[in-house]
């Protein structure tokens, strides 16, 4: 309880502190989803491709939010660990130097978990269709029990590996080993600490936005027929004929009364998108103060 009491105060203190640069990271991001909600939808028509212009929109529009996000990181961790924190040295380092080494940081850990955590589900899924009968409801349990295990042990990696990165955002990266050692006997912490937050943000940006969906007029027919790639258990990667066509959603240039609603719904998602970084960071950084003792030299038992 005092952890989430000295988020919440460091919440309300980033907002103030920081409010232009929260305020441009929505906007990039209700980008990003307005432009998802009603453009890539088409990559799965029959008829309609991505053009090159709107490929290099998709990217541009990742890697600068990519960025972006990178320095709110950098400056969330600072305030909380280090103190006043901006565009400067003192908290990007010399020439962005710790903004590209938290990058390369958060893709390692990410690519990490997934194939540990693919690894874990696969291996799960396969002792349990193993011990049971996979003609019947063998199958489907493995399956399910190897998808469970495998969101499972991603979650808590993540939330192991992810106190990394308040390290190397104010200049004192920690070894991979120590990183580890730090949360040992805090995994539920951190884990609570994790999804709590995201789980509360998402309950009450579904209830917000449910009854607008739900109210939304119908988008209209699709224009052709639509090819689904689905993956089957023990099969290889297959390509089905589907017997419906996909309803074409709302375009720019062509609006229709679908369009406001996708927009608030996008708005709503980037808002809660939004939150749940900025509390995220800040809990971590003040997990990672917090544990820093976990690193301490065990004394004996005269206390030397």
């Amino acid at each position: 309880m005092e952890t989430l009491n000295l988020t919440l105060r460091w919440f309300r203190f980033i907002l103030r502190q920081h409010s232009k640069l929260a305020l441009v990271y929505f906007f990039i991001l209700w980008g990003m989803q307005s432009l998802a909600a009603v453009s890539l939808p088409f990559f799965i028509h029959f008829n309609i491709q991505f053009n090159k212009s709107q490929m290099r929109i998709f990217i541009g529009s990742d890697a600068l939010y990519a960025g972006l996000a990178v320095f709110l990181f950098l400056i969330i961790h600072n305030e909380v660990l280090r103190g006043p924190a901006g565009f400067d040295r003192a908290t990007m380092g010399r020439l962005g130097s710790r903004a590209f080494g938290y990058l390369f940081d958060g893709l390692l850990i990410l690519t990490f978990v997934t194939l540990f955590s693919a690894v874990a589900g696969l291996s799960i899924a396969a002792l349990l269709n193993w011990i049971l009968d996979p003609k019947f409801v063998g199958g489907a349990i493995s399956e399910a029990f190897g998808i469970a295990g495998a969101i499972l042990v991603a979650v808590a990696m993540t939330a192991r590996l992810t106190l990394r990165l308040p390290s190397r955002a104010i200049g004192r990266a920690l070894p991979w080993p120590d990183v580890w050692r730090m949360g040992r006997g805090n995994t539920v912490r951190l884990l609570a600490g994790m999804l709590v937050p995201v789980i509360s943000i998402v309950m009450v940006v579904v209830a917000v936005v449910a009854p607008v969906e739900a109210l939304s007029p119908p988008a209209p027919p699709a224009r052709g027929p639509v090819q689904l790639v689905s993956f089957r258990p023990n099969e290889a990667l297959r390509t089905e004929p589907a017997a419906f066509q996909m309803p074409v959603p709302p375009s720019w240039s062509e609006p229709d009364v679908a369009f406001a609603p996708a927009m608030f719904v996008s708005l709503i998602w980037a808002l809660g998108g939004t939150l749940q970084t900025i509390i995220l960071c800040i809990f971590f950084s003040i997990a990672y103060g917090h544990l820093e003792d976990n690193l301490a030299p065990e004394r004996d038992e005269w206390g030397y």
